[in-house]
């Protein structure tokens, strides 16, 4: 009998401990599902705060597009919602700005999350290659052959016409403006006696699309290709940005010389020489540049108000380091000896606002090897550099083309380069700076 009870008893205090760890581990759960939610709900609130530091920054994008002097004095604010955010804008460099470190604080109740931007007007030398037109004034179409290459990235308000395979390694793209072939309403292209709808197919081709196509060059996976797109901004509509921040004016046809040490010589017609400091200046020549070669360092744009011809190498002392804007108000030739095979290359982002960058008797001598541009191309015109056999592809006179983009061109261009008004983000700081 004792025993029995003796059993309860042990029954008993198991089922009270029991109990004891079950409300200690419901407790915890309960605990954990209150904490769970608290972070969940702190987590949504530095969510919601970093979307609004992110609204601050792009508002400061587009506000910046029409006033460089936007939340420049005093810092904006705006509410949304239960929230808001608040932007200081602070120009750096010269006035206008071009440049900007823009800094947002998105705030929801007591969270708030603080990011950095650092905005800057697009420059013109944003392609490898840019072309309005792929044809002379005169209406001479040109082909784009197997042999050029192209290193960065690619487009032409007007249409590519390939013959073989150009190669290239980034995006290629073209608007289509007077196609021919092409419907821009309908968004197909009609070549060969069929109509496509892929705008991997709206191009030339000079005998077919089995044959004649761009591919990547040395495997690149960024490469593609897309007709039909949007027209893009070709260039300022004058060079007077150029003019109007020169360091230097120069009256008359002159010749240039870059020393390899910060200075060019500049020549002029009675054989009198003037040599000029380059590092961060801006050059305006009323005239023609009828010469200009040499090892640049520096950073400089130098702008013609009319044509500058290229007798010679233009090398960068170092390509991490100098860059050079060449602005021409119309043709930028480049002028070799037409019957020399011989290597060329130009450093430089190159600018021929109403005509074309090509080689001056392109058609004429021999096959003189390859042009290489380590830059960038802007032109209203596509200028002719050289020409082929259309039976076997063989080059016959002038270059092949090299053209290699320099990326630092798109944020960081040289002194006084044409800027458009299109704000871009340049780079990044997130902070992430919370308070509760």
């Amino acid at each position: 009998m004792k025993w029995a009870y003796l059993k309860r008893g042990i029954a008993l205090l198991y089922s009270m401990v029991v109990l004891i760890i079950l409300g200690i581990i419901g407790f915890g759960v309960i605990n954990l599902f209150i904490l769970e939610s608290k972070s969940c709900a702190q987590n949504l609130k530095s969510t919601q705060a970093t979307y609004l530091a992110h609204s601050g920054i792009a508002r400061a994008q587009a506000e910046l597009y029409f006033d460089s002097q936007w939340a420049t004095a005093q810092a904006y604010t705006q509410d949304i919602g239960d929230g808001k955010y608040t932007v200081n804008v602070q120009p750096i460099g010269s006035t206008p700005s071009n440049l900007w470190k823009v800094s947002s604080l998105g705030q929801i109740g007591s969270t708030k999350v603080q990011l950095v931007a650092w905005l800057s007007r697009e420059s013109f030398a944003k392609y490898a290659y840019f072309s309005y037109f792929e044809k002379t004034p005169a209406g001479m179409v040109f082909y784009t052959y197997y042999m050029d290459k192209f290193t960065g990235p690619v487009h032409t308000n007007a249409y590519f016409s390939f013959w073989g395979n150009p190669q290239y390694s980034d995006s290629v793209t073209s608007s289509n403006l007077e196609d021919p072939n092409y419907d821009a309403a309908k968004k197909l292209y009609k070549q060969g006696g069929k109509t496509y709808s892929d705008p991997a197919k709206f191009y030339n081709y000079a005998s077919g699309y089995d044959v004649d196509y761009p591919v990547p060059l040395n495997n690149s996976p960024n490469f593609s290709f897309a007709g039909g797109q949007s027209v893009r901004e070709a260039a300022p509509p004058t060079l007077d940005c150029v003019k109007n921040a020169a360091d230097y004016t120069i009256t008359g046809n002159v010749s240039m010389e870059f020393n390899g040490d910060g200075t060019v010589t500049v020549k002029y017609p009675d054989n009198s020489t003037q040599v000029l400091n380059i590092q961060g200046k801006a050059i305006w020549v009323n005239g023609d540049i009828t010469s200009i070669k040499g090892t640049m360092v520096g950073d400089c744009t130098i702008g013609s108000s009319n044509n500058i011809v290229i007798t010679d190498d233009i090398i960068y002392g170092d390509k991490t380091r100098d860059k050079l804007g060449l602005t021409a108000t119309n043709y930028i030739y480049v002028r070799s000896d037409p019957y020399t095979l011989r290597n060329l290359e130009i450093d430089a982002a190159l600018l021929a606002l109403n005509q074309s960058f090509e080689v001056d008797s392109y058609s004429n001598g021999n096959y003189r090897g390859y042009l290489k541009v380590f830059g960038s191309i802007t032109q209203k015109y596509r200028g002719p550099v050289g020409k082929f056999q259309p039976s076997t592809g063989y080059p016959m006179s002038g270059y092949t083309k090299d053209y290699i983009y320099d990326k630092r061109l798109r944020t960081s261009p040289p002194r006084a380069y044409p800027m458009s008004a299109n704000i871009i983000i340049k780079s990044w700081q997130d902070n992430r700076t919370l308070a509760h």
